[in-house]
Parts: C-alpha cells; structure tokens; sequence
C-alpha cells in the first residue's frame, strides 16, 4: 500500500479492501504481504535514519500509523540486523568447530564461479521448500518459480559468498549472502539497460557491506554445526574480501534462535518492519 499523507484517502483505501473481503465470506485481514513471501512484508516502522535496502521494503513513517488509526493492531515485527564484521570468531563457534569439524556426515561446499554455482540453484530452493515450511506466509515454489528465482538473481550473486552442505543423500544447507547493491542501483538510477547493469555490479564488487539473503537445514540434521560451519566460511570470506557490514533482514521476531545468532556476531536491531492484522 502507497499513498500521500491524507488520511480520507487512505480511510477510503483501507475501507474497499475490507469490503471486498468481507464480501468474500473472510472475517480477518492480515498485513502487508506479497503475493508469496519472497515479495516485500510489513511496513517499516522504525530505523527511517538508515539508507533503504534492495531487499526490504520501504515506506513513509506517516503509513504505519495511519493504519493503527484503521483499527489494525500488531500481528507480528520482522527485525533487520547490522552487525561489524568480526576479525575474531565468536568463542562458542570455534568451541563448536574443533568438535564438528572432522564430522564426515557432510562437507562445506564453496564456490569461485557462476558456472561452479549453476548445479546446486534448483537443489537449493527445492530445500529451501522443505525448510521454510514453518515460516509464517511462506508458499512453496512451483518448478517455473523456481526457474524465474534463479534467473532474476544468478546475475548478481556472488559465488565467493554462498555455501552449501553436501551429504551422501543430497544437499542438507545452504547460505547464501550478496553484496549490497543498493548503491549501484541509485548511481544507474534505476535504470537496467543499456548500461544501467554493469554499473550496479561494478559498485557492487567494491561493496562493504555483505546483504544475508538465504539460510536452511534439513531438518534432519540440524544440531549437528552445518549453521556453525558455514558461518564461520562465511565470516572468513568477508575478512578475506574486506566487508565491513553484515546486514541480517526481516527476521522474525519470534525466531529466537536465529536472532541468538544475529546477536552471537554483534548484530543491532536498526529497522522494524510490522505486519498488522484486524478482525473484521
């Protein structure tokens, strides 16, 4: 939802909606969301002194409030994290990797090129399929969407920044992290073509800051120190590459254990993103 700051407006907007639902035989609303959850959740309703991310989304600090005037309440938070990248490893993760390490079960699986990358794009959203599941919105990916989510981000992706777990019977981890290319994308203004491309991955390799996009486990082995093991392959690659931020967005706020980790490196919360409910 978008808008000026006029509150008939929005009341009008708002009231259409809750119509068309009730019409439809539904008694709640809830959000915003996407059509899926790889589209933009919540409005933002803190951090607006930070630059905006190509990977969250945005909005006027007037909106939020003008839906709470509708009668929508809280229905859950997504926190974005910024942590300075750690020159030294976490205690508990190099307690965790002398004891994982010589774990035969799995191997760390890194990359140097596009090329190396393309086998593994569909195993990995196959298993961010069986991953997500428990996550709140999320909708399984048709074999055509997963195709379309290879092609909109394998050219920008950088191979140095993803890795993978690999067991005898098949991927079991992935985590995949991309320079910022929010920078770039203002300098082309915007704009693709004909140039607009080749500078947002130009500004893109001098990027400082590492943007986390994607992280999974089979289930079945988790516990095991595949989430150690790749942040810790993580962590080496943005000393190695001299990032100097890690952003970690729209984390659940009831993920305790993945906010645990966010915290593990020294993440601060610096934007809230909320998604709203109202009965109707």
């Amino acid at each position: 939802m978008e808008c000026y700051e006029d509150k008939e407006i929005v009341h009008a907007l708002i009231i259409k909606v809750e119509n068309r639902v009730r019409e439809n035989g539904m008694i709640k609303l809830v959000g915003p969301l996407g059509f899926s959850d790889k589209d933009p959740q919540g409005f933002q309703i803190e951090g607006f002194e930070y630059p905006e991310f190509i990977v969250c989304p945005t909005n006027y600090s007037y909106l939020s409030e003008m839906i709470v005037n509708e009668g929508y309440e809280k229905h859950s938070d997504l926190l974005n994290y910024l942590a300075k990248t750690p020159y030294a490893m976490p205690v508990i993760y190099n307690t965790i990797l002398s004891r994982v390490s010589k774990n035969e079960e799995y191997k760390i699986v890194e990359f140097k090129s596009k090329k190396d990358i393309k086998p593994y794009i569909i195993p990995v959203l196959e298993l961010m399929n069986q991953t997500f599941m428990e996550i709140y919105g999320f909708v399984p990916m048709t074999d055509q969407e997963k195709k379309e989510l290879a092609a909109r981000y394998l050219m920008i992706i950088d191979p140095k920044f993803i890795k993978v777990a690999e067991a005898s019977d098949g991927l079991v981890g992935f985590a995949i992290g991309m320079p910022d290319i929010s920078e770039g994308i203002k300098k082309a203004r915007g704009r693709l073509f004909p140039f607009g491309i080749l500078r947002i991955l130009r500004v893109s390799k001098r990027s400082k800051k590492l943007l986390m996009l994607l992280g999974g486990i089979r289930k079945s082995y988790r516990g095991k120190g595949i989430d150690v093991i790749m942040a810790v392959k993580l962590l080496q690659s943005c000393i190695e590459h001299k990032i100097e931020w890690i952003d970690l967005h729209l984390v659940p706020e009831d993920n305790t254990k993945m906010r645990r980790e966010c915290e593990r490196i020294g993440g601060q919360i610096i934007k809230k993103f909320r998604i709203y409910q109202k009965d109707l």
